[in-house]
């Protein structure tokens, strides 16, 4: 289980006032980081604050030579595509090693739906947008970029 903390999302306190982050005009991003960590320090010491915890569930057994396996690539190809080390890989695999962190939520990305990864780093998506904004630029009339 991996645990999100978010500190002051939508609220500061500056001074005696409190604002909305979305309202102020003119913002102190030094006040807004000292508040954000006194929230972080109330909230290690168990000290009731205006901080959100999303827990995350990623299962601590992913099978990695499997998810591989899946997409029909060897061991470097796997590692090139998604950045990491083919050493790192066989250490996963044999099991004298597991992924943790950012490499466990990219595996399990990857088990379930391989091929939005695959667009996002090849930033297919990115690409498939722009025509979608200068469409929006011309809204209501006949004239569209495409």
């Amino acid at each position: 289980m991996i645990t999100v903390i978010e500190f002051s999302p939508f609220l500061a306190q500056v001074g005696d006032c409190i604002v909305e982050a979305n309202n102020m005009t003119k913002r102190n991003v030094g006040d807004e980081m000292i508040i954000g960590m006194e929230e972080a320090i109330k909230h290690m010491r168990g000290k009731k604050t205006k901080a959100v915890t999303h827990k995350v569930e990623i299962p601590d057994d992913i099978d990695v030579r499997l998810i591989r396996k899946h997409l029909n690539l060897s061991r470097q190809s796997f590692a090139d595509r998604f950045g990491f080390s083919a050493r790192t890989l066989q250490h996963w695999e044999q099991g004298s090693r597991h992924p943790h962190g950012a490499a466990r939520i990219l595996l399990l990305l990857l088990k379930r739906d391989p091929e939005t990864v695959e667009d996002i780093l090849n930033d297919r998506r990115a690409k498939m947008l722009v025509p979608l904004r200068k469409k929006a630029k011309h809204a209501g009339t006949e004239r569209h970029s495409r």
